[in-house]
């Protein structure tokens, strides 16, 4: 019981994480104007029409489509054949939410909504972050 308690309380994580980032990234759509400034981070709208953290984006918004397919594919093999490495199909499933952000973005607004500047490192956003943290998971799980 204990395993389906915090699998489901996990799931609703993502989930909120999800959730959080459309909401902030609307605020900004809605309020492109609005710069929230405390000194060592700046919110702020950017559209950035290039991959995550503004880099270069090979083959468009195909090669995206293509690697959520890929990573969906994953989540499903993961939980049929690797039930006991949650932690693997946590990082996968951050992955792919993060990218289904950013992927609605895209196909809603062509480009990606980007509001977090930390001044050192380009502009990003949540979904970013939640492919950051879930690959970093995955390259532990199977580097450990």
């Amino acid at each position: 019981m204990g395993y389906f308690i915090r699998y489901n309380l996990s799931s609703l994580a993502i989930l909120a994480y999800f959730l959080t980032d459309r909401m902030t990234k609307n605020y900004f759509l809605v309020n492109p104007t609005k710069i929230l400034d405390w000194g060592f981070i700046k919110l702020h709208l950017v559209k950035n029409d290039a991959g995550i953290f503004g880099l270069p984006l090979p083959g468009g918004i195909n090669t995206q489509i293509i690697v959520l397919l890929i990573l969906f594919s994953s989540i499903i093999y993961l939980f049929k054949r690797e039930k006991k490495k949650v932690m693997l199909i946590y990082g996968v499933i951050m992955m792919f939410t993060g990218g289904l952000s950013n992927i609605l973005d895209r196909f809603y607004h062509g480009f990606v909504i980007d509001f977090i500047d930390l001044g050192f490192w380009p502009v990003f956003n949540l979904s970013d972050a939640l492919i950051s943290f879930g690959t970093i998971v995955v390259l532990w799980r199977v580097f450990k």
